[in-house]
């Protein structure tokens, strides 16, 4: 290769960087490089002197963007490699860039009062399915938590979820500083026969958002507890452990080094003799130094230490570790996006057919909303890991009897640093937030099921069809349901069965009655629930009774028939059922940078339908948010919008640019579903695929589709919004929360909420045209009765009226705590007109009941002592509440 040292150090000069001279001045400072890969590769370079470790993969570029130690730099001039110097001094930098109080400016969670956990929703971000802990506040380490505050809010965990936390001490770092971890578990300080899942962070005392992130994580588990069913499950049925901080001596030694954050050490603190740490993520005993894995250099960034958990850090670990039962592990690190899988040393080793299914299909549930992407090490990083905790988990010598093997991954977070800026914290916690719960769902048992059922159901009665995949790596029998919910009158008993192999499927079918009288086009919907070891999965199926088909193909016949495309086609590869499918790349693997599109041949008429929906098979192996398909509908033949579907994402991450798209990897045969409701009344409605690729040389095998068929109903949509219930309470003076469970259809348009004094006259107060859990408050109470009743419209301006609720405000009453703030004792004084019992509740500001106690009230003055000692230092809400379970009053209370 042509030597290009001048040509890179000009550009250095004329970017205003840096030179040797100036590199030997600070031996502490890091630099972040963009090393391109022309002739050589990374672990070419790790023989060759140079320190790398995680990082990020530019595929356009054929270049790995990482941070190098500056006395490290020589090795990439020596060796000829083109390389560019993006920043001169990243903890400089960071805290140039950096503004802790912007730590909420990318977060707006207003909309997400009432988000529940899902993991399919149409269009679906990870901004909008995980809302953030009310006590997942800034850190002062530019806005990450140091290791003390980090102590500090466990502690409070333990505090306000006695039952749910449990804190240990595992061992202690170099330092003797104490390493500690949390178990989160419905029973928490007992040890129950649940699966069990190990997270880890901070091996790398630099990669500050792993253990930030797992904070993160342990207090959205514990908030939404109470609050939504499917965490409560997990939390429930698995037993989580986390160890936010190995290496807490690394960390506080960047604190002292960099106090608003930003320091570069990445390893521990062993004195060497001269130079100081080593990198415990090299110092696990499967291929302890091995094949270039790391450094025998005590200086270096990657030294793997003297011996095998040579450290007191990993031996703690591996000491917890070998008193559990682990199946599965998750190790945050920073910051490249990917999940580095077994083997650091992929020559040394070989997967099962289970690990290597495993791995394959956890990765993709892992990385659906972050855009990871998944390999070894040399498939992600390029070079070789040795003594890696992954290996190690999946591997060692950990136990022996009824412990099996710790499927085990490397996950990084994809900020493009070590230290993300302050703004970043929170979107890249919900991302890992998402990833930890699917790793947490994995490691005991799981089950995916798939309905097998056509969109257009011919009879009244049958048999309905599922396919039962079993996704966990526990085997528990698994119950399926059928639930019905709309023009089906009846369903056959649940079917319990178990699949002892990983990824292994079953077959089953329920019997199902029609409503007689349903008429050709109307709308069926019902729940296919599937229940293993107290995981529930429900998902709602719509389908139609002799709908009107408008496009039907299961890709047996003539490509032409039905398509026009210059390079799609038919191909054999593979099929959900017959002999053929439809793939952008018919006869191969696909090819990197390009764009191919496949239309429908004739246009969808979509006049006069009263619903339309689009269904079709897909299977697909692609990179992950950088080659993807997007379903697209046009009304003018010219501008194509794409559209949302049951597994389609919309991430603005990678190649996606914030457009729905399908990505990643889904090996098993999946049905996407898509309703068409944005554009009924079009008549002359095209569709098409469009596939796009980046410039990634390394592509996959693209996607499959089969068994494709719109249809449309002109079944008239009369409302079919059925009142489930109506409740409300009082909240705090003069404020009520209304609560309302309705049935909807596609030509729902949105509930009125009226209020009346004497339960006649009622008076519009408002609208919601929101998804459920359906609420609204009335910040204007009057006192006495107040009559509330929910008016729901639909398109067509037919009306439903809920029944009234009645909600009692005020009384002759007085209320007086002192002292507020209070102290260790508080005394309430009630005068009341009438004898009463009363019971006194007492709410953390996030809703976790601390107190309760009941009391008598006489005609006149009463007076209450309140034992306020063990009050942590913060808002309280006081409930008074009547024995007719009325709201007296709702008091609120700080301690000092």
């Amino acid at each position: 290769m042509k030597s290009i040292y001048s040509k890179v150090n000009t550009l250095v000069l004329a970017l205003g960087m840096f030179t040797l001279s100036s590199l030997a001045q600070q031996p502490d400072r890091y630099s972040k490089v963009k090393i391109y890969l022309d002739n050589q590769s990374l672990a070419t370079l790790q023989v060759a002197g140079l320190d790398i470790d995680h990082g990020e993969y530019t595929r356009e570029e054929n270049a790995f963007i990482t941070s190098v130690r500056h006395d490290k730099l020589p090795v990439l001039r020596k060796d000829n490699v083109r390389f560019v110097v993006l920043i001169e001094n990243e903890q400089q930098e960071f805290l140039s860039r950096n503004n802790p109080k912007a730590f909420y400016s990318k977060q707006d969670d207003s909309n997400l009062n009432n988000a529940l956990l899902n993991f399919e929703t149409p269009c679906g971000t990870v901004t909008n399915s995980i809302m953030t802990p009310a006590a997942f506040t800034a850190g002062s380490m530019g806005g990450y938590y140091t290791y003390a505050e980090m102590i500090t809010r466990i502690n409070n965990m333990k505090t306000d979820y006695p039952t749910l936390v449990d804190t240990f001490t595992i061992g202690y770092s170099w330092e003797g500083r104490r390493m500690i971890g949390v178990k989160i578990s419905d029973n928490a300080g007992t040890d129950e026969p649940e699966a069990e899942v190990l997270f880890t962070g901070l091996q790398h005392a630099r990669e500050a958002i792993t253990m930030t992130s797992l904070v993160f994580t342990m207090q959205y588990l514990l908030e939404n507890y109470n609050r939504d069913v499917r965490v409560r499950e997990l939390v429930d049925s698995r037993e989580q452990f986390f160890i936010p901080c190995m290496n807490p001596d690394g960390y506080v030694y960047n604190q002292t080094i960099s106090p608003n954050g930003g320091g570069t050490w990445r390893k521990n603190r062993r004195n060497n003799g001269g130079s100081y740490g080593v990198d415990l993520n090299r110092n696990y005993s499967v291929d302890w130094g091995c094949c270039n894995g790391g450094s025998a250099t005590p200086s270096s960034d990657t030294y793997w230490g003297p011996s095998a958990f040579s450290e007191p850090e990993t031996q703690a670990l591996r000491d917890f570790v070998t008193t559990r039962n682990f199946t599965t592990g998750l190790d945050q690190h920073a910051y490249g996006g990917y999940y580095s899988l077994p083997f650091g040393i992929a020559a040394n080793h070989t997967y099962t057919p289970k690990d290597a299914l495993y791995y394959s299909y956890t990765s993709a549930l892992m990385g659906r909303n972050n855009c990871h992407f998944a390999g070894n090490s040399m498939q992600t990083v390029g070079y070789n890991v040795a003594g890696g905790i992954k290996d190690w988990l999946l591997l060692g010598d950990i136990g022996t009897g009824s412990k099996e093997k710790i499927y085990s991954f490397t996950s990084e977070a994809n900020g493009g640093s070590f230290w993300p800026s302050a703004a970043n914290i929170i979107p890249l916690s919900k991302e890992l937030c998402f990833q930890n719960l699917q790793t947490a769902y994995t490691a005991g048992a799981y089950a995916d099921l798939q309905d097998l059922n056509d969109i257009t159901l011919t009879s009244t009665t049958g048999n309905l069809n599922y396919l039962l995949r079993n996704i966990g790596l526990q085997n528990e029998p698994v119950t399926v349901t059928l639930i019905p919910l709309e023009n089906m009158e009846s369903a056959g008993n649940p079917i319990t069965t178990t699949i002892p192999d990983y990824y292994g499927t079953s077959n089953g079918s329920i019997a199902y009655t029609l409503n007689p009288s349903i008429q050709n086009g109307e709308r069926i919907r019902f729940i296919w629930s599937v229940q293993t070891n107290g995981i529930t999965i429900n998902d709602t199926i719509t389908r139609f009774f002799n709908p009107l088909t408008l496009l039907a193909d299961n890709m047996e016949g003539t490509f032409n028939n039905n398509w026009s495309s210059s390079s799609w086609g038919f191909t054999t590869s593979a099929a959900y059922a017959g002999n053929k499918s439809m793939s952008e790349s018919p006869t191969g693997r696909y090819p990197a940078k390009i764009t191919r599109t496949v239309n429908t041949k004739n246009t969808l008429n979509l006049s006069g339908a009263t619903a339309a929906y689009l269904s079709f098979w897909v299977k697909h192996e692609t990179q992950n948010c950088y080659d993807n398909l997007r379903i697209e509908v046009s009304t003018n033949g010219k501008q194509y919008t794409p559209i949302c579907g049951r597994t389609t994402v919309t991430e603005n991450k990678g190649a996606l640019g914030g457009k729905p798209s399908i990505t990643g990897i889904r090996n098993a045969w999946t049905r996407e579903t898509i309703d068409l409701k944005g554009y009924l009344g079009v008549s002359q409605l095209r569709l098409r695929f469009t596939f796009v690729s980046n410039t990634d040389t390394l592509k996959g095998d693209g996607f499959y589709i089969d068994d494709i068929k719109v249809i449309k109903s002109t079944a008239p949509s009369g409302l079919r919004e059925e009142f489930v219930n109506i409740s409300g309470s009082l909240v705090d003076k003069n404020l009520v929360q209304l609560n309302w469970e309705a049935f909807t259809d596609d030509k729902h348009d949105f509930f009125e909420i009226q209020k009346s004094a004497d339960g006649k006259s009622f008076s519009t107060i408002g609208s919601v045209n929101t998804q459920p859990p359906y609420l609204f408050y009335d910040r204007n109470a009057g006192e006495g009765l107040n009559h509330y009743r929910i008016r729901q419209v639909n398109k067509n301006n037919v009306e439903k009226i809920s029944s009234t609720l009645k909600i009692k405000v005020g009384a002759t009453y007085s209320v007086l705590l002192y002292p507020n703030p209070v102290t260790d004792y508080s005394t309430l004084q009630i005068s009341y007109n009438k004898n009463e019992k009363i019971e006194l509740q007492v709410f953390r500001a996030d809703g976790r009941l601390l107190h309760k106690q009941s009391a008598n009230l006489y005609i006149g003055d009463n007076y209450i002592r309140l034992n306020t000692s063990l009050w942590d230092k913060s808002m309280h809400i006081v409930k008074i509440v009547t024995s007719k379970n009325e709201i007296l009053d709702v008091l609120k209370v700080s301690r000092q």
